[in-house]
């Protein structure tokens, strides 16, 4: 059986940059580099560095590591159909995901279910966050993923002084929603998260995409 565990990079970049003449305003850039292997990089120097837009070099004005702590909403897909799936498998993977977030995380479960439920934060020892994962696994309902997603990014969006991150589990397969993902994309990352979907396929045909 494909084991299902996921992670979210430790740290970013913050590149402000310098949008025209001398004296126009400053806008932040978030950078997150990683090399041929996919490995995050967390070396990387102001020289190393260059910014375009549209072709143009800009100015680069500061350079800093962004250390701020990370507020994460992970969205489980507990719709009767995922669930099935991957119940057995999601306590080592919720596990592994809180053991790799950096010092001083804050990480918020919410499921699908009959409706989009905001379980709690995760923390504690391993009982607790069973117990946790296990709540919204007993809430297990015909409710599909993207409209889930939509609800739980808002309030990740009024998070204040925290880097923010949304990572989405599910199964493959159709499932309903009154959202197209073209929509769900948008209004998502309106609440300024790095947003990390992780979907896996099980038997013959299995993979990850």
């Amino acid at each position: 059986m494909r084991r299902l565990a996921f992670t979210v990079l430790a740290a970013v970049l913050a590149v402000a940059l310098r949008a025209g003449a001398a004296g126009a305003d400053t806008r932040s850039v978030a950078l997150v580099v990683t090399d041929e292997q996919g490995a995050f990089v967390g070396d990387v120097r102001r020289e190393e560095v260059r910014v375009f837009e549209n072709g143009e070099a800009r100015e680069l004005v500061s350079f800093a590591r962004d250390e701020r702590r990370l507020a994460v909403v992970l969205v489980l897909d507990t719709s009767t159909g995922a669930a099935a799936v991957f119940r057995t498998q999601a306590f080592d993977a919720v596990s592994a995901l809180l053991s790799r977030l950096p010092v001083g995380s804050r990480c918020t479960l919410w499921t699908t279910g009959d409706r989009p439920r905001r379980i709690g934060v995760l923390e504690g020892d391993r009982a607790q966050v069973e117990k946790k994962v296990a709540q919204g696994f007993g809430l297990e309902g015909s409710n599909a993923l993207l409209d889930a997603l939509v609800e739980a990014a808002e309030p990740l969006g009024r998070e204040s002084g925290r880097r923010r991150a949304l990572v989405a589990v599910s199964g493959a397969g159709a499932g309903h929603t009154s959202f197209s993902p073209g929509d769900v994309s948008s209004q998502v990352r309106k609440a300024g998260a790095r947003v990390l979907g992780v979907m896996y396929r099980e038997g013959g045909s299995g993979g990850a995409g």
